[in-house]
This record gives structure tokens, C-alpha cells and sequence, in this order.
């Protein structure tokens, strides 16, 4: 799978089409091609629930899943000219290649902070990026929140696994982001049969402080399902004085449970904190507090070392 074929991992519709007359193509039937689709489908998988929160989004307001950049960067003039890259949502842009034998890309990047997607501790702007064969070039933006789930073999299984909470920090904005969850059988996503779930994130940055929510509608179908956000990962931090000293504390929702590491990304310049083992519903709202320093009390769970 080159470069060129690992893109269309993250379009909208995503599959092999081949009939019983074609050359066998299976991704398997090769060790190269089969790792680099390990790769790119595993994200791809984890990023399911985006994907179907645009195509909820698409439902109810028309906003395409796939969009070029000016849809979500007006203002940038630079980014009417841009052909070769597109974003997933509004936050999460796919940079190509798209030259065979070509190892990098000139990707082009909104005057804001992106971050790797395949490596959160890389932190990017207007470069040539390297795309090796068995790589793609994903990032997503400052100020946006992904619901990530676990990758699996299957859809239904990936739709079983727990929830990781990807809040990329913002000091100019608030972040949000939303997940959409219901059975899979209405064909009305939100209609009145009452088997579906929106929840909605936010995070604000003041004071060294990072105060992440969420607001719920019509809690109770993923209450009944007993899916369970267990990660907290939270990029793009200021770095004001290294790793040490980072705390948090669930005000509301779930126990002040977990564990909590940080450490610093490629540029020295952020610092990316990651809090495991939080057990809270997707169906409950709750608010978490991230401090830096000696701010919260003693029942704040404290950071090491090391991601």
C-alpha cells in the first residue's frame, strides 16, 4: 500500500472494490501492504466515532464529511488554493502523497497548532513532511476534542471498546468537540425512538488551569450501553517549566480516580499529559480540572514522568 492508496483509509466510504474476475488484491496477501493497512485502519478504526458524528452533523445540517480547508478556514486565503489535502470534521486534516515515488509532502498548515495524529509529541507547521510508503501524514488541530475509540476487526467490536478523550488545548480558544452514539439500526440518526446519545465537550485554558466538561442529551441509551471513557489525553500544553507538578481532580460525574503521566513533545515547546484509568460513563456529564503546580489539594492525583 503506498502513500497514495493509504488515503482513501480515511474517506468517508472506505473499502476493496473487486469482483470475482479480478486479480486477487486482498491487503494481506503482502507483508508491506499489510502492515502499513494495519496501520492507517487502525486509526481509521479509532477515529470511527468521528466519522459517524459528521455523518450525523451531514443529517441534520449539511456540513460534508470531507471538506476542503477553506470550509473551515475562511478567512486564510492561502487555504482556497490547497487540492491536495482535506480535513476530516472541522479539526482533523489527511496530507497525502500523492506522486508515486515521492517519500514527502509540502503540507500546508493554518497559522495555528497541529499535532500529530500517529504521535501526539509532534507538533508541526508549514513544512515538508515525511511520508514514508507505510505512512500517512494526519494532524489535528488546536481547539478541537476527538472521542477516540479502541481499534478492532470489526465495527461492531471497535463500537464495544473504551473511549479516550483527545482535548487539544487552545490559550486563544475554547475547545470542544461532540460524539454521536445510537444503535445503528434507526434510519433516522436522532429521531424520536429515543435510542441515541449526543455528547458535547468543552475545555477552556485560564489561569495554568484546563477545565474540561461535557453536556448530555438523552443520556440514558449510552448509560444503557456501559461504555465507559477511560482516557484523558490532553496536548498542546504551554510548556511553563516542564513535566513535573501536573494534577487533576473529577469535580463531577466519576470518583477523582487514575493515573496521570506527562512529558514533553518533540519541539520542547508543549507538554502532553495523559490520565489512564478514569472509568467515567460516556452518558454522564462531569468536569475535570488539569493544574499545573501545587494549585489543587492533596486529594489531586499527582503526575510523573514519562508517557
Amino acid at each position: 500500500m503506498k502513500n497514495s492508496a493509504g488515503v482513501g483509509a480515511f474517506y468517508p466510504f472506505s473499502r476493496d472494490h473487486s469482483d470475482i474476475h479480478s486479480s486477487r488484491q486482498e491487503l494481506y496477501l503482502w507483508e508491506s501492504v499489510a502492515a502499513s493497512a494495519r496501520k492507517v485502519l487502525g486509526l481509521r478504526y479509532r477515529l470511527l466515532p468521528l466519522f459517524y458524528t459528521s455523518m450525523y452533523e451531514a443529517h441534520k445540517n449539511g456540513t460534508p464529511i470531507a471538506r476542503p480547508l477553506f470550509f473551515s478556514f475562511p478567512q486564510d486565503i492561502n487555504a482556497y488554493e490547497i487540492r491536495s489535502q482535506f480535513l476530516i470534521g472541522r479539526g482533523v486534516l489527511v496530507s497525502p502523497v500523492l506522486k508515486q515515488g515521492e517519500n514527502s509532502v509540502e503540507a500546508y498548515f493554518t497559522a495555528d497548532n497541529w499535532f500529530d495524529l500517529f504521535n501526539y509529541t509532534n507538533s508541526v507547521n508549514n513544512v515538508a513532511l515525511d511520508a514514508q510508503p507505510d505512512h500517512i501524514t494526519m494532524h489535528v488541530r488546536e481547539g478541537n476534542i476527538l472521542a477516540l475509540q479502541g481499534d478492532a476487526l470489526t465495527t461492531e467490536a471497535a463500537r464495544k471498546t473504551a473511549f479516550e478523550l483527545l482535548v487539544v488545548v487552545s490559550s486563544s480558544e475554547q475547545s470542544t468537540g461532540q460524539v454521536f452514539l445510537d444503535d445503528g439500526e434507526e434510519a433516522e440518526m436522532g429521531g424520536d425512538g429515543g435510542n441515541w446519545t449526543s455528547v458535547g465537550f468543552s475545555s477552556t485554558t485560564q489561569n495554568g488551569s484546563v477545565h474540561l466538561s461535557s453536556k448530555v442529551e438523552n443520556q440514558g441509551f449510552a448509560l444503557n450501553q456501559k461504555l465507559i471513557i477511560d482516557n484523558v489525553t490532553f496536548i498542546g500544553l504551554q510548556n511553563a517549566g516542564g513535566v513535573e507538578g501536573y494534577t487533576f481532580n473529577i469535580t463531577r460525574g466519576a470518583n477523582s480516580t487514575g493515573d496521570i503521566k506527562a512529558s514533553l513533545d518533540s519541539s520542547q515547546r508543549f507538554v502532553t499529559v495523559q490520565i489512564s484509568g478514569v472509568a467515567i460513563p460516556i452518558g454522564t456529564e462531569f468536569e475535570l480540572e488539569l493544574k499545573h503546580g501545587n494549585a489543587l489539594n492533596s486529594s489531586g492525583n499527582k503526575a510523573f514522568i514519562g508517557l
